[in-house]
């Protein structure tokens, strides 16, 4: 539907053609990359990973949610997670909220560098009642400085918004003030 006015054409928001560029995709660069667990290194618990213990305790292809400080009410992102000789290395981006941002800023000050594993189902080596040999991956937290468990877990990289996303920002800003609302006559 199409109203015409002296000053102003306005268009109904259902004939409108509406897209976002998505960011949470294997086509885009991510916004993090860090380390979740080392394996065998020695935790604040007293237990240690062995190499090959995420996948198999079922590690899979799907995003898990990066939470704040191991609240699953305050999801900040998602990752993907890959079990390498080294630990469980992740990769992933901020959501675009509040809370994702602020994750975001809090990473690159280097306030909440560190990473955290929660983990379900573990499996103890019979040799060594202190090694996990199994565990199923349930999700990894953002956590501040000096607080992660296992020694080295922590953000390797993090982005700030590339010129792209400013530009994306900004696009859909300038959609937006240019499509004005219906009956609305400045």
């Amino acid at each position: 539907m199409e109203i015409r006015s002296d000053r102003q054409l306005f268009v109904s928001f259902a004939d409108l053609d509406v897209r976002w560029d998505t960011i949470n995709d294997d086509s885009a660069d991510p916004h993090f990359q860090g380390w979740a667990c080392r394996h065998d290194v020695r935790d604040a618990y007293g237990t240690t990973f062995a190499p090959g213990s995420w996948s198999a305790g079922g590690l899979d292809d799907e995003p898990y949610a990066l939470c704040w400080m191991h609240d699953p009410t305050s999801p900040v992102g998602v990752f993907r997670a890959n079990d390498v000789a080294e630990g469980l290395r992740i990769r992933g981006w901020w959501d675009n909220t509040a809370d994702g941002r602020d994750a975001r800023v809090k990473a690159q000050s280097r306030s909440a560098p560190e990473l955290s594993v929660g983990f379900s189902q573990a499996i103890f080596d019979e040799e060594d009642s202190s090694r996990i040999v199994a565990c199923r991956l349930v999700e990894v937290s953002q956590i501040t400085a000096r607080m992660a468990a296992v020694p080295g877990s922590e953000l390797t990289s993090a982005r700030s918004s590339s010129a792209s996303d400013a530009f994306a920002i900004a696009r859909a800003r300038l959609r937006l003030r240019s499509v004005p609302l219906l009956g609305r006559e400045d």
